[in-house]
């Protein structure tokens, strides 16, 4: 709690201290009880905050090494409760932040392929509760960081694609909660994207 507090205000040496602390309790208990699927979750989840930090302070290398470790974790977690514990979503998660801290070091082909790994488990979640808007969207979310990348690797076609599929996602879920307002923020986003990508948003 306090390290997230510090992030929110800004402080990031003094969050990066918190987490790191509080990484080690965790790390101490999981020592004692190493199939408690609670800890291993938050082991997870500080591994990803340190790594957050650390990306923000511009220090890719040692995110990169954050984010492994928690995916390293994500994926015992997912082993040992695979319909527990949000494992299947920290995995998810764990694999796009590590894409987000290869694609800072210039890895885009790694980036890539991390992302695509999320992408895989997240439309497996999807497919599985096809009326959870929360998981159609998450896909939507992996396609988005993956559109970033191919952009930023000059693949347009790939990038179109992600961003199409996106969109066609949010087109059917803001017809479902046409209020809300994340989802119609997230339908704007990719459709200025494809329209600059295609040269509709020119004209």
């Amino acid at each position: 709690m306090a390290g997230q507090i510090e992030e929110a205000q800004g402080n990031l040496p003094d969050a990066l201290t918190s987490y790191r602390a509080g990484l080690n309790v965790i790390a101490s208990l999981l020592k004692a009880n190493p199939a408690n699927g609670n800890w291993l979750h938050d082991l997870v989840v500080s591994n990803q905050s340190v790594g957050d930090v650390l990306l923000k302070q511009g220090d890719p290398q040692g995110a990169l090494e954050s984010f492994r470790a928690a995916l390293a974790s994500a994926e015992a977690l997912s082993n040992a409760f695979p319909k527990g514990h949000d494992a299947k979503g920290l995995l998810a998660v764990s694999y796009d932040k590590l894409g987000d801290a290869q694609s800072a070091q210039g890895s885009l082909q790694d980036a890539i392929a991390s992302h695509r790994q999320s992408l895989t488990i997240r439309q497996s979640v999807a497919t599985a509760d096809p009326n959870n808007v929360g998981a159609q969207f998450d896909v939507v979310k992996s396609l988005g960081k993956l559109a970033i990348v191919y952009g930023q690797s000059k693949d347009r076609d790939d990038a179109l694609a992600a961003l199409r599929q996106g969109k066609t996602i949010l087109d059917s879920l803001t017809k479902l909660a046409p209020d809300n307002k994340t989802l119609s923020e997230a339908l704007s986003w990719f459709s200025d994207r494809i329209a600059d990508l295609t040269g509709a948003g020119s004209k």
